[in-house]
């Protein structure tokens, strides 16, 4: 009887884990929501933004009453900066990025994730989907 307990207490666990855990942007079920608090800082810029990622008929961007659709190529593209922060690169440059990451299902939040990257990798990643381009195709950032 014991280990029929424990091991339906382990599989109870890992379905909660599994549950909790942030998808990714390509992951997305129809309706859930991913909210990107975004601070970045360095020597000549300052930029926060707050936008929501959500999966209807294609994954859009939102704020401020803005919408975009978003690209295969730049879910993607997402996807592999949300990998690159979750393997906490380490730091070494001026310019600090915050980021906080959280997952809604049915307007409840499920869970969250938080990253500081000082890197400045992301500059010279090819494939990567900054959220600095995304706020600039939400028209929050002028082209340069």
């Amino acid at each position: 009887m014991k280990p029929i307990l424990v091991i339906s207490l382990l599989t109870l666990f890992a379905s909660v884990a599994a549950l909790a855990s942030l998808p990714s942007f390509s992951q997305l079920a129809p309706e859930d929501r991913l909210h990107v608090s975004y601070h970045s800082r360095g020597c000549f810029h300052d930029r926060k933004y707050e936008i929501d990622f959500q999966r209807g008929a294609s994954v859009t961007a939102r704020t401020s009453g803005r919408t975009v659709k978003l690209s295969s190529q730049e879910i993607t593209g997402l996807d592999k900066l949300l990998e690159f922060y979750r393997s906490r690169p380490p730091g070494g440059c001026t310019t600090e990025d915050r980021i906080t990451i959280s997952y809604f299902r049915a307007g409840k939040e499920i869970s969250s994730e938080r990253y500081v990257d000082r890197s400045c990798a992301t500059y010279e990643m090819k494939g990567v989907t900054r959220f600095y381009e995304v706020a600039k195709k939400l028209g929050l950032e002028q082209a340069r």
